[in-house]
């Protein structure tokens, strides 16, 4: 039954460009807890892939990562960049 009901459900919608996302709980390293996150690119429909990157973390070289759309999920949240 459970996994009727989850074939069922609507797909998440597709995280945008410039989108502030949430890392699941689950998924995050020590450390990450207090960083947002922003997508760098559209998430990617057929792999449901999307590239991310922190931006509060004070570092130098910011990382970036790209992770399941299993592991994130969009806000909502846009931020405003250049074109």
């Amino acid at each position: 039954m459970e996994n009727a009901e989850r074939q069922s459900r609507p797909p998440a919608p597709l995280i945008r460009r410039a989108e502030i996302v949430r890392i699941l709980p689950q998924w995050l390293n020590p450390g990450e807890e207090n960083w947002r996150w922003i997508a760098l690119e559209d998430q990617d429909p057929q792999t449901r892939r999307v590239k991310i990157a922190p931006l509060n973390t004070g570092m130098a070289i910011v990382p970036t990562e790209i992770v399941g759309g299993n592991m994130v999920e969009g806000t909502g949240i846009v931020v405003p960049v250049k074109a």
